[in-house]
């Protein structure tokens, strides 16, 4: 992990995380065999469309996000890391009473899809992916450690295991000056860092919903 992750990480040693085997995969070519940080930065404050890349600790991009700021009857597509190969957009279905977001490949074939369980003061995300035999299913749960979302973890709910963590930065500077926030989010070897992201983005959503909802008028 290089030392500019560690800083956004409000100085805190990294979890180690254990192997996940079988491997949890969507998109060939996003698992890792070592555990991995992510460093995602996004615009805090945007009423355009934005792009937002995700780096590893090597400063190498994973993904890149591209979509409308606000995108509640719209959708977000996560390419690769060059922002040039669709991987798959996270549509949401306006149709569900919580959030849900199905993400689909560019033919309209759903991947997996991301539900948003209702807890008081706290967001629960499941990602629900199914097996690739169609027999079964893995669910990852992301679920707020801390009641304003500075940070969380995600888990397979079948072993409970953490597969990742989550924590957002210091208002830092250079970070303000452009108007960006930014997080860390370490990675288990063997989990979809694809999949990882789009959660990630979820989130982000999920606590929009609630600043909205909680002010003067609430509600879209």
């Amino acid at each position: 992990m290089c030392d500019s992750n560690r800083d956004l990480f409000h100085g805190e040693r990294l979890q180690l995380l254990d192997q996940v085997s079988p491997p949890i995969q969507v998109v060939r070519g996003y698992v890792r065999d070592e555990q991995t940080t992510l460093e995602i930065s996004k615009k805090f404050m945007t009423v355009t469309d934005e792009t937002s890349v995700v780096m590893d600790g090597d400063g190498k991009p994973v993904v890149t996000v591209k979509g409308p700021a606000f995108w509640m009857n719209h959708f977000k597509t996560i390419y690769d890391g060059s922002g040039t190969i669709p991987l798959f957009k996270m549509r949401n279905k306006k149709a569900s009473l919580q959030r849900l977001f199905i993400c689909e490949d560019e033919q309209g074939t759903e991947l997996f899809r991301i539900q948003r369980k209702f807890k008081w003061l706290h967001v629960i995300l499941h990602a629900i992916i199914p097996s690739p035999d169609g027999e079964g299913e893995t669910t990852l749960e992301l679920a707020d450690k801390a009641r304003f979302g500075f940070s969380a973890e995600i888990r397979e709910v079948g072993s409970g295991a953490v597969v990742a963590t989550l924590a957002h930065s210091f208002w830092k500077k250079d970070l303000v000056l452009k108007n960006k926030e930014a997080y860390v989010v370490n990675v288990a070897a063997g989990v979809d860092l694809s999949v990882i992201a789009a959660l990630c983005f979820a989130w982000d959503q999920a606590k929009e919903d609630d600043r909205h909802a909680s002010s003067p008028g609430g509600g879209h």
